[in-house]
């Protein structure tokens, strides 16, 4: 979809200032990232979004979100907080789409409800995306924990096969 493409590109940094606010707003705890890291973090997310829509890959979103399961996990974000975040993206989308193309003619409206069934597509993907990459980056930290705790305390516990049982 050129048009949600074009938008993205033309309202970039309109954008990521409106998802700050709205998130900031919405999602308490991203209080806790100051206002330049959020931004940062927005732009990153927003160009993976926008590359999401433009190719239909994934590669640069799964990316961006191994980089955020990694680092949200550790400062103590839920996740509930990152997928409000992910579905908050596809309502600001949404809107500044529907700003760029008002329902006042029949072309503007082929092109909005293309292009909003666009959003809605990304959104969904994207927060599937982003749940997959939290729960990956959680069974690794599982996996490498069960590794570590076996190395370290494996002699530990009972062997129950060392026991000889008599009836009493």
């Amino acid at each position: 979809m050129i048009q949600l493409y074009n938008l993205l590109e033309e309202r970039h940094e309109a954008l990521v200032k409106t998802l700050a606010k709205t998130i900031v707003s919405a999602i308490p705890n991203f209080k806790r990232l100051g206002k330049a890291d959020l931004q940062s973090d927005l732009e990153h997310h927003v160009e993976a979004w926008c590359d999401g829509v433009a190719t239909g890959g994934a590669e640069r979103q799964e990316k961006y979100f191994k980089f955020v399961a990694k680092a949200r996990s550790s400062q103590g974000f839920s996740m509930r907080d990152l997928v409000e975040q992910q579905l908050l993206i596809g309502s600001v989308v949404r809107k500044a789409f529907f700003d760029a193309f008002p329902p006042t003619d029949l072309n503007n409206v082929k092109v909005m409800m293309t292009g909003l069934d666009a959003v809605e597509e990304q959104t969904r993907a994207s927060a599937g995306r982003l749940c997959d990459a939290v729960h990956n980056y959680l069974q690794e930290r599982l996996r490498e924990h069960e590794e570590y705790l076996q190395a370290e305390h494996g002699d530990l516990g009972a062997d129950l096969s060392k026991f000889i049982l008599f009836k009493g």
